[in-house]
């Protein structure tokens, strides 16, 4: 049962860890994205087009948070990143929403020095959080992979003992 039992920890849990913030890394990326295109628009349609695009990956990410909220926190460690996360990217949605507000005002010189000064330090730092939360997953789930194979080892070893003690050996 030792072995199922990390199993299935590994395959449900463990996995699901590693593989939700390598996809929440990128819809952030693409939520950047969007406000720099914001910044580069050279008319009314394109900062448009941006602000749609905002909101859009914004819903995405958005979703993917609570999903992984929902299901896939694996310790207290895990958590905290969640939570540091989730500070860190409703303060860089919040600037840069008025990021995006100067620059459909015409005001791209305030608009660029909001971003510098608040939305684009944000998002540094949130992407930096976002490299530790994935270290601190691929650690877990190594360290799962490992008890797993460990377990499996000692299963193997038990079984070749009492096989060979019927035969006298």
């Amino acid at each position: 049962w030792e072995i199922e039992g990390r199993s299935r920890f590994v395959a449900q849990e463990q996995l699901g860890s590693v593989a939700a913030p390598g996809s929440i890394s990128p819809a952030f990326g693409e939520l950047r994205v969007s406000v720099r295109n914001s910044l580069l628009a050279a008319d009314s349609g394109e900062r448009a087009a941006a602000r749609a695009a905002f909101e859009e990956n914004e819903g995405s990410l958005a979703q993917l948070l609570q999903e992984y909220g929902a299901s896939l926190v694996s310790d207290e460690r895990n958590r905290q990143f969640l939570a540091r996360f989730l500070e860190l990217n409703r303060r860089y949605v919040d600037e840069s929403r008025q990021v995006i507000a100067l620059a459909e005002e015409a005001r791209h010189d305030e608009a660029l020095a909001r971003f510098r000064g608040s939305a684009g330090p944000t998002g540094v730092t949130l992407t930096s959080v976002s490299r530790e939360w994935i270290q601190h997953n691929k650690d877990l789930g190594t360290a799962g992979a490992r008890a797993e194979i460990a377990a499996i080892e000692a299963t193997r070893s038990q079984i070749v003992g009492v096989n060979l003690v019927p035969h006298g050996l």
